[in-house]
């Protein structure tokens, strides 16, 4: 999926250092160059750590354990609604880009 992201942006993807490495340090001082980023695209001037909250990023994907979920039991209790996760993330970014939230 990340290279697909990637791709979506028109952007390199990093190689898997073989660690975590939590977004909340290696981000904490990327004001300065969103700020640059806003400028450029004509972006709505919310900070980046509105725009991406780093530390909530840092809990779902930088987990030093395995994680498996299951959705059987909200199946069970009638959540039968499903969206396409590639589609759900292509329809994200084009609301963020309408909102001028993200170039």
């Amino acid at each position: 999926m990340w290279v697909r992201i990637a791709a979506y942006f028109g952007v390199p993807v990093a190689p898997y250092p073989g660690h975590e490495e939590p977004l909340a340090v290696r981000f904490q001082n990327t004001g300065g160059e969103w700020s640059k980023i806003v400028k450029k695209y004509g972006l709505r001037t919310d900070p980046i750590e509105k725009v991406a909250p780093w530390w909530h990023v840092d809990i779902d994907f930088c987990r030093t354990i395995e994680c498996v979920t299951d959705i059987g039991r909200s199946r069970k209790l009638g959540f039968l609604a499903y969206q396409n996760t590639w589609e759900a993330f292509v329809s994200l970014f084009e609301r963020l880009r309408t909102e001028r939230i993200i170039p």
